[in-house]
């Protein structure tokens, strides 16, 4: 006998068939089994023995199909057929298909693309689920045409083989199922027990053989099915609606008597919510406005940030974790609602599983492979050192690293010792330097040694066994097992059960889908690339399950996980349109259409569009079902779902009521919310969220965040006195945090090793102060010729190049010298033509202030500490009138540097000016006569080449060069000093130039100026110094226009994010006259 219980509430309808399971127990009638998915076998268990008593277990039994098969198995004494696991199955498609590889057309290209085996094992999962044969398959590719008779024939090939190489070895897992119905149709199983069937939402047609079977020799068979009526067209229930009428045909069939049996709705509130889920007329209810919620926020991170608040609430309200579900619609809340809880305190368990992929071991093992396969390129060779499994300590590989780009390790460069200067281009050999080198090289040999003879062996194997025997040498000598051991220690020592659970299983993975893979498909070829990618696959077919590891914890899942779980106060996230519900079609080998077509022809094909809607409304259902208090519905910025609407209208709300998370700890960890509260003193409102410590701690170390650092940190990253330079100077005018970062933390930017504009720049000053030094000792450039001048820089410089770049790409160097060659040529003329004819002659190269330098280091003078000025001046010109010496500081420009007031005034590019002033009041003795500031100029370094469409005339090139000589700087405004720098009554270097009336204009400035400018730069840089004292760090960026931005080139942005804009200091070009009236206006305020 069939009894067919039919109820649209899931939870009513178990507890029918529970009551009759409980009825039997009490009559001491044993042999009673409760059919259930495995995903909630434990869970009806419990629920069971609650019903029928202690003694249930005594007289009924809860089973899942597989678990069906082992009972039966038990009795008759007839052990079931081993089966292939997942990546098992995968190899057989694999060895399947290569066997059939000449004859397949519409398949072919699984050859080159593995990825495409999943696709065909899909599909043939698929056709044992409803019990389409090789045969069927054939018979309706004789029956149409096109391509679609194609891919069936090529389908039925496939199938067939496959079958065949299952029965040679393993079984599939569905065709266990065609086992167990055999067994159940040769034993007396089936009539020594009754059978309750509950919780599938339809049955494949596999399930649906058997079923047919226990109802034809069961006294009684009991199915509970969540629908209307039969064959109902409610969206939520058409598809248990078919499966109903289908079991009242095959009672009809075998004339087995039925009894339908209507059981009605729980009577709660939310029985409105059931009934008017999908279709139907809406009406406001008031009594849904105490148990239904919906609600939108402006983010994902906003929404699972209310799902932890509303937790702690009901939590506080005396609810229990277990008693919360959690639905996410979209699996990216998993990651944030998951890092939220867990920074909150509240225990969740993730149901489903995890990607295999993305565990730390594997991912490992396929950096590894891939560095191997691709020839050790650094970017797979460093994935691998850098991952948590690295043979090498996690300092030495950062170093390691430094290495590697530094001097663009790659390739074979990884086998061979290293030889170069840790430090990079020009670094200085010294013990520390060598021994350094030397613990690198101990760390290549660890790292990378494994990796070659990883990359011997895949290169040298005739086929898939020799490839997987090096793989496991090199699993063996890395000590892979150990080290997840280790892990798994070290977890559940720390408390995290799962990650131990999960450390503890991803071995034999590993081995077990290695071993699969070798026993079928040993014999065969692959090439390295197509290996790498087949066992990527074959991995990602094994999951990571893991079982909870508290009673007490919150359930997240998405749709599919949670429809049959029970819940007192339900939560749904992600209520957006294309989520809930997100069916987008079928996909795999076979279309909608074809699904369509199939049918026609007769053969049993279930999914398609319809189906997939239909299947995902009745799973959307069972979770709304599940709740039997609130249940709590958002979604983020954007569309929202029609069911979220619908939800909206039932409490009277048109979109829900606006949510956003509030000052707790939802919002964020309790150390994290008591510091916010402390930024606003509000020491009451942490006392009521028990964020107390975090607040107090908050308030101890107001003094010492981000924006400002210690007195004692201050002294202890800088000393007792500070000592600076003018690149220093400048950072620190530039950004506070980007000097802290690179001169206080002394974080180093990362940069290959090459002949760079930096590096070019680096080579032109070498060059140009050696050339110049040369020709004043053979007497000044007044007695050198230019082409004897270009001969002296033509050695120089191949002497820097054999010194400095003897261990880069020799090609490659010689072919940026001969490219670069003629703008240094250009450079030395134009140093010469100037030289050759001013009055001013170099007096100093590389001057140096400092202690055992040429000239003592410059004072600076702060209220909070004392600091010194240290550097180096590329040149210093003089020119001698009697007891004066008029002195002009040059600094050779071979970037984008320029002489502007924006920046002087704010401390940025001062460097000259600070040199040309300590030269005035204490250079005497160095100069032999009384120092007068003559002025500073950028020297052009560089000479871009002239792009024009046409020719240029002999006029236009020569005021083209005019230009880009042009000196920029600030000159003293005097006649003499200006003809002794350019004879002749035309200006055509200098900065600045004769009016109608005969006057200077320009950058030019008299002495009281340059006076008041010396007062104005040392009173800043004492201001500058003092901020550095004060500890403070917090981003301030300089800009100036749209040309120039501190933040444009800062290796650090990545440090301080966001965060830059609220200090940026924007500013405007300033003209000569007002940068003279600001620095009057500074002077007068005092």
């Amino acid at each position: 006998m069939l009894r067919l219980i039919l109820s649209t509430d899931w939870i009513a309808g178990r507890e029918k068939i529970l009551e009759y399971v409980a009825e039997e127990v009490r009559h001491r009638r044993g042999n009673q089994i409760l059919m259930v998915p495995e995903l909630i076998s434990h869970d009806t268990e419990r629920r069971l023995c609650a019903a029928a008593g202690d003694t249930a277990s005594r007289y009924a039994e809860v089973l899942s199909f597989p678990r069906l098969l082992r009972r039966v198995s038990e009795q008759t004494q007839f052990m079931p057929p081993e089966c292939l696991d997942n990546g098992g199955r995968l190899t057989a498609m694999a060895a399947a298909t290569r066997q059939l590889s000449s004859q397949l057309k519409s398949y072919a290209s699984v050859e080159t693309r593995p990825e495409f085996l999943a696709d065909l094992l899909d599909a043939v999962d698929e056709f044992k689920r409803c019990c389409i044969s090789p045969a069927d398959l054939k018979t309706a590719s004789e029956q149409t045409c096109g391509s679609l008779a194609q891919k069936l024939e090529e389908l039925a090939l496939i199938q067939e083989c496959y079958d065949s190489l299952c029965a040679q070895s393993q079984a599939d897992p569905r065709d266990q199922m065609n086992w167990l119905l055999e067994q159940l149709e040769c034993c007396d199983f089936a009539e020594n027990h009754n059978f309750y069937i509950d919780g599938f939402p339809d049955l494949t047609r596999q399930h649906m053989a058997i079923v047919r079977h226990l109802i034809q020799a069961s006294p009684m068979v009991t199915v509970c099915l969540t629908a209307d009526c039969i064959d109902s067209k409610h969206p939520a229930f058409e598809k248990a609606g078919q499966t109903a009428k289908e079991l009242v045909l095959i009672c009809r069939e075998l004339d087995v008597p039925v009894e339908i049996l209507p059981v009605k709705q729980r009577r709660d509130p939310l029985r409105y919510v059931r009934e008017r889920l999908f279709q139907g007329e809406l009406q406001s209810r008031d009594e849904l406005k105490a148990c239904l919620f919906p609600g939108r926020c402006d983010s994902v991170f906003d929404e699972c940030q209310i799902a932890a608040e509303k937790v702690m609430a009901l939590v506080r309200s005396g609810c229990r974790y277990r008693d919360i579900g959690i639905v996410t619609a979209d699996p990216g809340y998993e990651g944030v609602l998951s890092l939220i809880f867990h920074r909150c305190g509240l225990p969740v368990y993730l149901s489903g599983t995890d990607d295999i992929l993305e565990k730390t071991a594997i991912a490992t093992v396929l950096a590894a492979l891939d560095a191997a396969m691709e020839g050790l390129e650094q970017r797979e060779v460093l994935r691998y050192l850098k991952s948590l499994l690295s043979p090498v300590e996690p300092e030495t590989c950062d170093k390691l690293e430094n290495y590697a780009i530094t001097w663009g390790i790659r390739g074979e460069k990884w086998n061979r010792p290293f030889t170069l200067h840790p430090a990079g281009l020009g670094g200085q050999w010294d013990e520390a330097s060598e021994a350094a080198l030397a613990k690198l090289n101990e760390a290549r040999e660890a790292g990378i040694a494994p990796l070659a003879r990883l990359r011997s062996g895949l290169r040298n194997a005739k086929d898939l066994s020799g490839q997987i025997e090096a793989l496991l040498a090199f699993l063996e000598e890395t000590d892979l097992c150990g080290a997840l051991e280790r892990l798994a220690a070290r977890a559940d020592a720390e408390g995290d059960n799962r990650a131990a659970q999960e450390y503890q299983q991803l071995w034999e993975i590993l081995i077990g889908a290695l071993e699969q893979l070798d026993s079928v498909l040993g014999h065969t070829s692959w090439d390295p690339e197509a290996f790498s990618r087949l066992l990527r696959l074959l991995l990602s077919q094994y999951d990571v399950g893991t079982i909870p590891t508290v009673l007490d914890a919150v359930t997240v899942g998405g749709v599919s996980a949670m429809r049959c779980q029970q819940v007192r106060h339900l939560l749904v996230l992600g209520a957006s349109e294309g989520n809930l519900p997100a069916y987008g079609g079928s996909s795999g080998i076979l279309s909608d259409a074809e699904r369509t077509e199939l049918r026609k022809l007769g053969v049993p094909l279930t999914g398609g569009a319809m189906e997939g809607v239909a299947a995902e409304f009745a799973e959307i259902y069972g979770c709304f079902c599940a709740a039997t208090e609130t249940i709590t519905v958002t979604c983020p910025a954007g569309q929202s779902a029609f069911l979220y609407r619908r939800l909206c209208t039932m409490v009277g709300l048109p979109d829900g009521v606006s949510l956003e998370p509030g000052p707790g700890p939802g919002m964020t960890d309790r150390w994290e919310a008591g510091a916010y509260l402390a930024r606003w003193q509000e020491a009451e409102a942490a006392n009521a969220l028990y964020v107390r410590p975090g607040y107090e701690d908050a308030r101890n170390r107001a003094e010492h965040t981000l924006g400002a650092v210690s007195p004692e940190g201050v002294r202890g990253l800088y000393g007792q006195n500070l000592t600076l330079s003018a690149s220093q100077i400048d950072r620190q005018a530039e950004c506070r945090l980007s000097y802290f970062l690179r001169y206080g933390l002394r974080a180093q930017e990362r940069k290959e090793a090459a002949v760079d504009p930096a590096e070019f720049g680096t080579f032109v000053h070498f060059v140009l102060e050696h050339t110049a030094k040369e020709i004043m000792d053979l007497g000044g450039f007044h007695t050198v010729s230019e082409d004897q001048t270009l001969d002296i820089a033509h050695k120089y410089a191949e002497e820097y190049a054999a010194e400095r770049f003897k261990d880069l790409d020799s090609e490659r160097v010689t072919y940026l010298f001969r490219r670069n060659g003629l703008e240094l040529d250009m450079v030395v003329r134009e140093l010469w033509s100037e030289l050759s004819k001013s009055a001013f002659e170099p007096v100093a190269f590389e001057l140096n202030f400092g202690p055992d330098g040429d000239l003592p280091a410059v004072p600076i003078s702060g209220k909070r500490m004392e600091a010194r000025l240290r550097g180096f001046v590329d040149r210093v010109d003089a020119w001698k009138q009697g007891s004066q010496s008029f002195v002009r500081v040059v600094d050779y420009k071979t970037g984008k540097k320029d002489f502007d007031y924006c920046d002087v005034f704010n401390g940025v590019g001062l460097q000259m000016l600070l040199y040309l002033f300590a030269l005035e009041q204490g250079g005497a003795d160095f100069l032999g006569g009384r120092p007068v500031s003559a002025g500073v100029q950028y020297f052009p370094a560089r000479f871009p080449y002239l792009s024009e469409d046409g020719r240029l005339t002999d006029e236009e090139a020569r005021s083209a060069h005019l230009k880009n000589a042009k000196r920029k700087g600030l000159i003293l405004k005097d006649e003499d000093v200006v003809r002794a720098m350019e004879p002749g009554e035309e200006i055509t270097r200098l900065s600045c130039k004769r009016n109608k009336n005969d006057e200077l204009v320009g950058d030019v400035a008299d002495r009281e100026q340059l006076k008041q400018l010396r007062r104005y730069i040392f009173r800043y840089l004492g201001s500058l110094v003092d901020e550095i004292a004060a500890g403070r760090v917090d981003p301030n960026p300089y800009t100036r226009g749209s040309s120039h931005s501190a933040c444009a080139f800062c290796p650090y942005g990545s440090v301080c994010a966001g965060e830059a804009e609220e200090g940026r200091r924007n500013y405007k070009t300033m003209t000569a006259q007002r940068f003279w009236e600001e620095i009057g206006k500074e002077e007068h305020d005092g």
